[in-house]
């Protein structure tokens, strides 16, 4: 993974200002940029039912004594995902996790998440947020690097806190609004 020094301004005001379009986030402060070694050659092309279920099991690992908590809403074309407990958004750039050997999580090593976010970009879907406390993300997807190669950007920013987890993204893609 690579930090990225230089970043157009302009795109950073706009992830500012989708962040600010988050309901509860009234405060954004840009702190820095990394390139992921995932790309879009990467094999993956989920369904939006797959898409879902990896998210949604991401939840249900984080919020297992609390699965009530975890609300779904989709608002004209926007799709989010909130639940109570928070953690380090920055686990989400690595393979690997914690969760191995615990028979109760679902997940095992942050494989889904990343194949969700090409997937969602395959359909279309140009950023993501996430935001936990006050730790928020907006993944956007990277110029060409090598032979079609284009990598996932996270543009990392600090926020006011909401006390919960959330995954947002727009579409008008009928199916991963259903999902």
């Amino acid at each position: 993974m690579e930090n990225i020094k230089m970043i157009d301004a302009k795109k950073i005001e706009k992830y500012k200002n989708l962040l600010l379009g988050v309901p509860g986030v009234t405060k954004a402060e840009y702190t820095n940029t990394i390139q992921s070694s995932v790309t879009t050659s990467w094999g993956v092309a989920w369904n939006a039912d797959y898409i879902a279920r990896d998210i949604l099991q991401n939840f249900r690992d984080s919020n297992k004594s609390e699965i009530e908590s975890i609300k779904v809403e989709t608002k004209n074309d926007r799709i989010l995902v909130r639940a109570k407990n928070t953690f380090d958004l920055r686990k989400l750039l690595f393979l690997g996790s914690n969760k191995s050997g615990n028979d109760e999580m679902v997940g095992e090593f942050g494989e889904g998440y990343k194949a969700s976010e090409v997937s969602l970009r395959k359909k279309g879907v140009s950023e993501t947020i996430s935001i936990s406390g006050d730790q928020a993300v907006v993944i956007t997807l990277g110029e060409e690097v090598v032979d079609g190669m284009r990598p996932l950007i996270y543009h990392f920013f600090k926020c006011n806190s909401l006390n919960q987890t959330l995954f947002t993204f727009e579409s008008y893609d009928e199916e991963l609004k259903k999902a």
